[in-house]
């Protein structure tokens, strides 16, 4: 499963803000007829002062392109103030701040955000994902924070890194690794958008973060750095970002939702991805948009599973209708829980259920019911009450455990017990959101994802366990159960 996304850091120039075609050279000239005390719109001046001036403009063009050159070279960064002073600009000079204005009005309609970017920003915010801007610039923090104020974006940024205050520029891995820090983020769990290969994917890469490409600039040909990169994502507009994010998080939606419908303990995928891809979230937070994923998925299998392998409702009903009330039961209680109590419980039942299986061999090849009548009915409610308080309390787990309770104490065949569990999963997941909507604690866009994810994989999960047997499931069951035991132990050991 690929890593959660955790950040989504952006290129500045030619990303957040529409490409342009820029007259280099007027830049400077621009500035430097304002040092001359030559009005850009003037008319009356003299052929030798505007020489002058132009001289001028293309010194100081000489030094910026050989800085950005050094950049793409040896990645070593320069800042605007640097670049004057190599020309020989005095920046004490009473006109100076006269030409800065200049200068930064020649630019000024060429930094517009994108109207993409508050939309992007604020989707990608209501996700939990933190939103960074790293960018290879001349000009200062203030200015480019200046710009986004400006335009009304602010206020969604993060963290901002600009090359004017490091020591390098990208594609260099330390601009990459200094961003995340200041996120506070493992680069693995971080995205970078930009527009061009060598600097916004070969770069991002060499840390280990995934990149996404925009191809919508025509880099000149003399800034173009030949490389074999290949970007994990292509977007053609900034609102392409958001999909293919929500596509990397759904993976873990689509994968709960298969073993899931094969074996239950979806959830410890869909949990963990959550808890490490949405980190500012509450307990109740992540239990709610987890639960409210998962019901699609055990929604799709129960039909699945009713259609082809007709289980008895005698039992499968009552069961439910009971998990239903244990996990109201278990919800209240669930909303006190704190993060650290997850893990440690999840462990300790997985170790019991995982061992079990996995020294009886025979254990749900066939079913071989241990008690008739009422004592069936009985025995049945009270394991659905049981499970259901643990469903509405954490969650991950639950279908797994409530198989292992059909098959392992119930004797119950693999399969059939399969097709019971989703039914009362169905109804725990009921349970617990009718305590989690009304308290407003779903985060409904990542909801939304893991939703579709799990309704996807639930129905293919079921389909291919009916189609495998009691032993394929079986087989699952202990994949999945060791897969996670090592994975959570890891996770409390500081292992990874």
């Amino acid at each position: 499963m690929s890593h959660p996304v955790d950040a989504v850091v952006f290129d500045w120039g030619g990303t957040l803000t529409p490409w342009h075609e820029v007259d280099l050279p007027e830049q400077w000239r621009v500035f430097a007829r304002e040092v001359h005390g030559i009005r850009v719109d003037s008319p009356d001046v003299s052929q030798a002062d505007l020489d002058e001036a132009h001289r001028l403009a293309d010194r100081i063009l000489e030094v910026e392109s050989a800085a950005w050159t050094r950049g793409r070279d040896e990645h070593t960064s320069a800042a605007l103030t640097d670049i004057l002073e190599a020309a020989g600009i005095d920046a004490a000079h009473d006109r100076h701040h006269l030409a800065l204005a200049a200068y930064r009005g020649f630019w000024e309609p060429h930094t517009h955000t994108d109207p993409q970017v508050r939309p992007l920003w604020e989707g990608l915010r209501a996700r939990g994902i933190k939103v960074g801007v790293l960018s290879n610039t001349i000009w200062s923090r203030e200015y480019h924070r200046g710009i986004f104020e400006r335009d009304g974006v602010l206020d969604l940024v993060d963290a901002d890194l600009y090359s004017s205050e490091l020591d390098h520029v990208k594609p260099h891995p330390e601009a990459f690794r200094a961003i995340c820090r200041d996120l506070d983020v493992d680069p693995r769990r971080s995205v970078y958008v930009g527009d061009r290969i060598f600097e916004d994917v070969h770069g991002p890469q060499q840390v280990g973060m995934r990149a996404i490409w925009i191809p919508h600039s025509d880099i000149p040909a003399n800034q173009r750095v030949e490389v074999t990169a290949v970007p994990d994502g292509r977007a053609h507009e900034l609102l392409d970002v958001l999909a293919l994010v929500d596509a990397w998080l759904g993976l873990a939606g689509f994968l709960a939702g298969w073993i899931d419908a094969v074996v239950g303990g979806g959830g410890l995928v869909q949990l963990p991805a959550l808890l490490l891809g949405v980190p500012g979230a509450t307990p109740a937070q992540i239990l709610a948009t987890n639960k409210f994923g998962s019901i699609w998925g055990t929604a799709t299998s129960s039909v699945t599973y009713y259609r082809r392998v007709k289980p008895d409702l005698r039992t499968a009903l009552p069961m439910a209708g009971v998990a239903y009330v244990g996990a109201v039961v278990g919800a209240l209680i669930g909303l006190h829980i704190p993060k650290a109590a997850f893990y440690p419980t999840i462990l300790v039942l997985l170790i019991a259920v995982g061992a079990y299986t996995l020294f009886k061999p025979s254990l749900g090849e066939a079913t071989a019911l241990r008690f008739s009548g009422r004592r069936h009915t009985v025995f049945a409610t009270l394991t659905g009450f049981v499970i259901g308080v643990y469903d509405g309390a954490l969650g991950p787990g639950t279908g797994s455990f409530m198989v292992f309770a059909l098959v392992g104490l119930m004797g119950y065949a693999f399969l059939e017990a399969s097709a019971k569990a989703k039914i009362a999963n169905f109804a725990t997941n009921l349970g617990a959101l009718t305590v989690f909507i009304p308290g407003g604690h779903v985060m409904w866009v990542v909801g939304g994802v893991m939703a579709v994810a799990n309704l996807l994989g639930g129905y293919v999960g079921a389909r291919t366990a009916v189609a495998k047997g009691s032993g394929f499931v079986r087989v699952v069951f202990i994949v999945v159960v060791g897969a996670f035991i090592i994975r959570i132990a890891g996770d409390l050991l500081g292992a990874w």
